[in-house]
C-alpha cells in the first residue's frame, strides 16, 4: 500500500466516504486527544500523557481528561480522536462522559 509507511498500528485515519480519499490522520502519541473504548473507564475522553511497554505484559496508556482526572487503561482500549485539543469528530459539549458505552 502507497500510505503503509505513514501509518501504524494504533493511529487513526479519517477517510471520505464519498471520493475514498484520507482527509486526516493522527499518529498514536502523546499530547493527542483520546476516547476510551473499552474497560472501566470506557466512554471517558482526555489526553493522553504516558505509554509503558511492559515485556510479556500490556503496554499501559496514561490518560488526562479534562477535570485533571489521570488515570490508566491498556493501549487496546485507546482510540485517538483528534490533535492535542482539536478533534477530528464532533464531541457534545459539557463535561467529560463518564461510564459505559450503551450500543442503542
Amino acid at each position: 500500500t502507497p500510505f503503509s509507511f505513514y501509518f501504524k498500528v494504533n493511529d487513526t485515519v479519517k477517510v471520505n466516504l464519498a471520493t475514498g480519499k484520507i482527509t486526516e490522520y493522527v499518529k498514536f502519541e502523546t499530547g493527542n486527544l483520546c476516547y476510551i473504548t473499552a474497560g472501566n473507564n470506557a466512554g471517558r475522553i482526555g489526553v493522553v500523557t504516558h505509554s509503558e511497554k511492559h515485556d510479556g505484559s500490556f503496554t499501559t496508556v496514561q490518560v488526562t481528561d479534562a477535570s485533571g482526572v489521570s488515570f490508566a487503561t491498556r493501549m487496546e482500549n485507546v482510540f485517538i480522536i483528534g490533535n492535542e485539543t482539536k478533534s477530528m469528530a464532533s464531541l457534545p459539549n459539557g463535561p467529560e462522559r463518564v461510564g459505559p458505552v450503551l450500543a442503542p
